[in-house]
């Protein structure tokens, strides 16, 4: 993946720098780039499968392995048809060379989702992975006949990685998911009412957007 290009701590830079600097000189998808590119990998899937059955494999397979690397395919149970490995190779390669340009296209939708959620007991470049590795998620269900974006649809699949990594990895002893959740919501109360000299509005504040005591507010935040 990108991520894995992306050298740790240079001159200062941290990783995440890094990463985002070169994402930001990616080519982002717009609405006619998103269709086409969600109509073209449809299409070539067919072709997998199709290279498959001729590779030998059963249909009620095929559909399963059609995302899968050829390294990675078991022994097929049929038997292939002359030059139907080549084919299914050129097939695979074209298949995974249009998902990763996908993929690249649509990565800088996970910036935002990770600057929301940073902070929270998970380091950055772990939410970033999650976030990334949504994306082939994301793909594989996304379908462009519906009046969505997949951009849209992209969003709600990072959000729903980050999140559950949140959950099962933010704490080494587990607090309740709604207390996280209003852990957060504090927090982001916070940052909109700092003042301009870093002063965060004290508990009572706080407890009085969220229409609970100042008491519960200053319990939720000693939570770590």
């Amino acid at each position: 993946s990108l991520a894995d290009d992306v050298s740790p701590a240079v001159k200062g830079v941290g990783w995440t720098g890094l990463y985002d600097a070169q994402v930001r000189h990616m080519p982002r998808m717009d609405r006619a780039e998103e269709f086409r590119m969600a109509r073209r990998y449809e299409f070539l899937k067919v072709r997998v499968r199709d290279a498959l059955l001729r590779a030998g494999y059963a249909r009620n397979v095929a559909g399963d392995l059609a995302t899968r690397s050829v390294r990675s395919l078991p022994k097929p149970t049929g038997k292939p048809a002359p030059g139907s490995r080549a084919f299914l190779e050129r097939a695979v390669d074209e298949l995974e060379q249009l998902r990763n340009l996908y993929v690249e296209g649509a990565l800088y939708l996970v910036h935002g989702p990770v600057r929301r959620y940073r902070g929270l007991g998970v380091d950055e470049a772990d939410l970033v992975q999650e976030g990334n590795a949504s994306l082939f998620q994301a793909i594989e269900g996304f379908d462009w006949r519906r009046d969505v974006r997949f951009k849209t649809y992209a969003v709600y699949w990072i959000q729903q990685a980050i999140l559950k990594t949140l959950y099962n990895s933010s704490r080494t002893v587990r607090v309740p998911i709604w207390v996280q959740k209003l852990h957060r919501k504090i927090r982001r109360l916070q940052e909109a009412n700092q003042t301009a000299d870093g002063q965060l509005p004290d508990p009572l504040e706080i407890a009085q957007q969220l229409e609970t005591t100042a008491d519960r507010v200053e319990d939720i935040l000693a939570v770590r």
